[in-house]
């Protein structure tokens, strides 16, 4: 039988080639309640580990990493991969526990960016909204954040493209939040939505746009979900913590893939309207599919924006 190194390099080889030969491999070793944990969420099973193995956002840079010599401790194996210049992150550091039948139970992997990334202009509270009726303003932001074109898709493939590019926005700066203290993902900073709350708010805009109108579940707002516009006497955030609202989130989101999996084009263009729309708007009048992804894409941008910035004092403070 393979030692725990040997084992747990099967999964490495895997996330570097994940082609059928060592996929094989990796399913070979795969305890059936197998759990995998990364900065996107949790899953759990090994059918689902499988049907996830080699397709998240890291798979390019794991593609052309260079993997550290395995250090064993206990029956954990970890392994370091160095990213290539140019990666959404410096590296990634697999930790794979092997039990003593030889099979994989758990892979833990941790992100380490290269430095704190960098905090958008003073400017950028208001920018948000001129940015919807000055065109030069837009075409500004687009030039120094090219990847705000591909969160405007135009077609389904965009789309699924632009779910990609959400996650992998957000997964060095949840690296990044998750080496702060809890508490301080709870503190606001200028009367600002929490770490926390801000991602509850995504959840909100989501469920909204996402789960109501375009996967049309009749009661579709979780209890986590924080509105628009925090009062400015709003109670200290006692809420839920990160890693359960990222459940959640996390939820949500396989939900939409799976919608996306079974949809065309052609259903992108639905005029299907907005939470908020008055009653009698014509159907012309109306948002389409399509819309409601672009504006969810928009929110995670922008308070992606400002989640950034906010950690950037929490962090010094």
């Amino acid at each position: 039988m393979l030692n725990r190194t040997d084992i747990a390099m099967l999964w490495t080889a895997g996330l570097s080639a994940p082609d059928d030969r060592h996929v094989d491999a990796v399913a070979a070793v795969l305890d059936t309640d197998v759990v995998t944990v990364n900065p996107l969420g949790v899953v759990e099973g090994k059918d689902a580990v499988l049907t996830a193995f080699g397709k998240s956002v890291l798979a390019p840079a794991f593609s052309t990493g260079t993997w550290s010599q395995p250090s064993l401790a206990g029956d954990i194996v970890t392994l370091t991969c160095r990213f290539a210049d140019g990666a959404m992150a410096a590296s990634a550091s697999v930790h794979v526990t092997v039990g003593d039948d030889g099979l994989i139970r758990r892979v833990e992997t941790t992100i380490e960016q290269t430095a704190t990334p960098a905090t958008p202009p003073p400017s950028i509270e208001p920018t948000w909204r001129i940015e919807i009726v000055d065109r030069q303003v837009r075409d500004s932001l687009d030039q120094l954040h090219p990847e705000r074109v591909r969160l405007r898709p135009r077609d389904l493939a965009g789309t699924r493209a632009a779910m990609d590019l959400v996650d992998g926005m957000w997964a060095p700066t949840l690296a990044w939040a998750r080496r702060l203290p809890p508490a301080k993902l709870h503190e606001r900073v200028n009367g600002e939505y929490s770490f926390v709350e801000t991602l509850r708010h995504l959840l909100f805009a989501e469920d909204a746009w996402l789960q109501r109108m375009v996967l049309g579940v009749p009661d579709p707002f979780h209890q986590w979900g924080v509105p628009p516009d925090l009062p400015p006497n709003a109670p200290p955030d006692t809420g839920p913590e990160l890693e359960e609202v990222l459940l959640v989130r996390t939820a949500r989101a396989g939900s939409v893939r799976t919608y996306l999996a079974t949809i065309s084009d052609d259903d992108l263009q639905v005029r299907v309207g907005g939470p908020w729309d008055p009653p009698g708007l014509p159907t012309e009048s109306r948002a389409r599919v399509l819309d409601c992804f672009r504006l969810v894409f928009r929110e995670e941008w922008w308070h992606h924006q400002f989640a950034t910035r906010d950690l950037a004092v929490l962090e010094g403070s």
